[in-house]
């Protein structure tokens, strides 16, 4: 009997490494084409139907070479975009907060004799909405700064 067979052909399947040249081929691992360094980290490969990341357009390997990340700044998003992602954030915290609006009436009934029982119920169930929106606006922040003040390598200002 083979070991095929006795595995069910469960065992792991290959890890797909490409170099970096060939992004935005999806692949599980990306290379430096220079000097063989592990760029996965640094890009990002696109999904369907999704915008763009917020992040640095481009990477810059330690041998120098550059590469496109699939990543796009904050200022080269259209004001629609924008507005998208602003609205998004708000929507999707929104949604999670009404999913812990249970928890917060819980915490409300637990700590009311203590006074802070409508305090803490509300920063529970405020809290996925405050998340969403400082990761959101944590990311903006950090691509203006690049973009501004920053060494930031900007498609075709190089």
């Amino acid at each position: 009997m083979s070991t095929e067979m006795l595995t069910l052909g469960l065992s792991a399947p290959r890890r797909k490494k490409l170099p970096a040249s060939a992004f935005p081929e999806r692949a599980d691992e990306y290379f430096c084409d220079d000097c063989g360094r592990d760029v996965t980290k640094h890009l990002h490969v696109p999904h369907s139907h999704a915008m763009a990341p917020i992040g640095a357009e481009r990477y810059e390997c330690q041998c120098g070479k550059k590469w496109l990340t699939g990543a796009c700044e904050w200022i080269h998003f259209g004001n629609r975009e924008q507005g998208g992602m602003i609205s998004d954030a708000f929507v999707v915290g929104i949604i999670f907060s009404i999913f812990t609006l249970p928890f917060g009436l819980v915490v409300y009934f637990m700590t009311r004799p203590s006074g802070v029982g409508l305090f803490a119920a509300i920063g529970v169930g405020m809290f996925p909405l405050i998340y969403w929106e400082l990761l959101l606006w944590q990311s903006v922040i950090r691509s203006l700064w690049r973009t501004r003040f920053g060494r930031s390598l900007i498609v075709g200002r190089e």
